[in-house]
C-alpha cells in the first residue's frame, strides 16, 4: 500500500485550502534546476493557450518566490507582457527534498498517462465542425483523426495467395492451400 510514499513514510499530506496569491512576475524566479526544458514551439503553445483561457490554474512557488511548478507557464505569461500571475505557495513545512520531489512529479504525472485516441479523435472533430481552431496545440492533425478505414477488404480464402520469404535463408514459398 502506498508504495510509491516507502521513501519518506513518516510523511503525510493533508488537505488544505490553498491560497491564491497575485504575485508581480517580475519577483518571481525560474528553478534553475528545473528538469523540464521547454522549447519555444512548447513555450508558444502555452501562451496560446493563456490567450484563449486565460491562467485557470496557479502555478507554484516557494517561500522565495522561486516557481516549483509552472516555470513554463511563468515564461509563456512573460511572453505575453503579463505583469502578474496567480500563484499558490508550497507548504511551509515541507523539506527541499519534498519540493524537488514535488516538482518532479508535478512534470512527470502528465507523461504517464495516455489518450484514448478514439475519444479525442470525435472531440477535436465535433471542435472542428463548429469552427474551434486547434492548430496552435503543434500537434499534426494526423494524430487526432482516425486512421481511414477501408470500404471493402478483399476476399480472404483457401485460395488467397501469400508468398513468404525467410530471412535468413532468402527461401520463398507461396502460402496457397491446396
Amino acid at each position: 500500500q502506498n508504495a510509491h510514499l516507502r521513501v519518506i513514510p513518516s510523511f503525510r499530506c493533508s488537505i488544505a485550502v490553498m491560497k491564491i496569491e497575485t504575485l508581480k512576475t517580475g519577483a518571481l524566479t525560474l528553478d534553475p534546476n528545473n528538469a523540464r526544458k521547454h522549447s519555444g514551439e512548447s513555450i508558444e503553445a502555452v501562451a496560446d493557450s493563456l490567450r484563449l483561457f486565460g491562467l485557470q490554474k496557479p502555478i507554484v512557488v516557494d517561500s522565495e518566490n522561486r516557481v516549483i511548478a509552472g516555470n513554463g507557464t511563468l515564461q509563456a505569461a512573460l511572453s505575453l507582457g503579463w505583469e502578474s500571475i496567480q500563484a499558490v505557495r508550497v507548504p511551509a513545512d515541507w523539506s527541499p527534498e519534498m519540493i524537488t520531489a514535488f516538482a518532479i512529479a508535478d512534470n512527470r504525472t502528465a507523461e504517464l498517462s495516455e489518450w484514448n485516441k478514439e475519444v479525442l479523435a470525435e472531440q477535436v472533430l465535433n471542435l472542428e465542425e463548429e469552427d474551434f481552431v486547434l492548430d496552435w496545440l503543434s500537434v499534426e492533425p494526423a494524430v487526432y483523426k482516425p486512421e481511414k478505414v477501408l470500404e471493402e477488404f478483399p476476399a480472404f480464402g483457401e485460395e488467397s495467395a501469400t508468398s513468404h520469404r525467410c530471412p535468413k535463408c532468402d527461401y520463398e514459398w507461396n502460402g496457397v492451400t491446396k
